[in-house]
């Protein structure tokens, strides 16, 4: 299931889709499955409840299954240590 960000984090989320993709490719287990660095690709959707936004790179075609998972995690960590949640598309969010 995708996730959405809220379009107050937009910017945020971008520099972080952007630092896992670097600390993936300085990775001593993952750099090496790379063909190059992971990065922000593009928002794929923008809307009143949040935005959702793509992380793309090349990697080896056997590794692909390997290196998903690893960016899954690593980009959930990153999120999750700045305070960043996903909500579900179509939920809305209530701000506080």
């Amino acid at each position: 299931r995708r996730g959405m960000i809220a379009d107050k984090d937009v910017e945020a989320v971008i520099t972080i889709l952007n630092e896992v993709g670097i600390a993936l490719a300085a990775d001593e287990a993952i750099g090496p499955l790379l063909r190059d660095t992971p990065g922000f690709a593009a928002t794929t959707r923008l809307s009143a409840s949040g935005a959702t936004l793509r992380l793309a790179g090349k990697v080896r075609p056997e590794a692909r299954p390997q290196v998903e998972a690893e960016v899954r995690r690593r980009v959930a960590a990153a999120l999750a240590a700045n305070g960043i949640q996903l909500i579900r598309p179509g939920a809305w969010r209530s701000e506080p």
